[in-house]
């Protein structure tokens, strides 16, 4: 019985000085395997930055395609592109704005006419038609506030969302 107290008492001290070890030792493999991580970061120069500008602005092109001319042409037709998806997607939801609000009118319109002759079950079913008609212009004049915000941001010229070009 003695015997099997020091096994135990024993058993327990190794096994405090594996953790004091592992715990100790923890510390400097997580160092090493930091190391070995950092040597394949990429380095840049200053002629990477030179060559490719500022990556966050996507107009930018080589500096070789500038020189030769090439970059104007692609420029422009980048400027194009974006000046007519503005432009489309803006005629698009104001285009819907307008058919909201001319529906709006005339279902107003038919509601009252329905109220004056007291047909109540269609001045009812023009109300519904009504709410809905209401609720989906507000969410079309919500997306074109959206999309002028955006433009906005983007630094797009007010021009491009009335398709009014230079």
């Amino acid at each position: 019985m003695y015997e099997d107290r020091n096994n135990d008492h024993s058993m327990e001290n190794a096994m405090k000085i594996i953790r004091l070890l592992l715990l100790s030792l923890f510390p400097l493999l997580s160092a090493v395997s930091g190391l070995a991580a950092e040597e394949n970061v990429p380095a840049y120069t200053n002629r990477d930055i030179e060559r490719y500008g500022n990556t966050a602005d996507s107009s930018s092109y080589p500096a070789a395609d500038m020189k030769s001319g090439r970059g104007k042409d692609r420029r422009q037709l980048r400027e194009r592109n974006e000046q007519e998806y503005w432009c489309a997607n803006a005629s698009k939801i104001r285009k819907r704005v307008e058919t909201g609000k001319k529906s709006v009118k005339e279902l107003e319109d038919g509601a009252e006419a329905a109220k004056r002759s007291g047909d109540n079950q269609k001045e009812q079913k023009l109300k519904i038609k009504l709410k809905k008609t209401k609720d989906r212009l507000m969410s079309d004049e919500k997306e074109l506030n959206d999309l002028e915000g955006r433009a906005h941001r983007k630094g797009v010229p007010p021009g491009w969302l009335r398709c009014q070009f230079e």
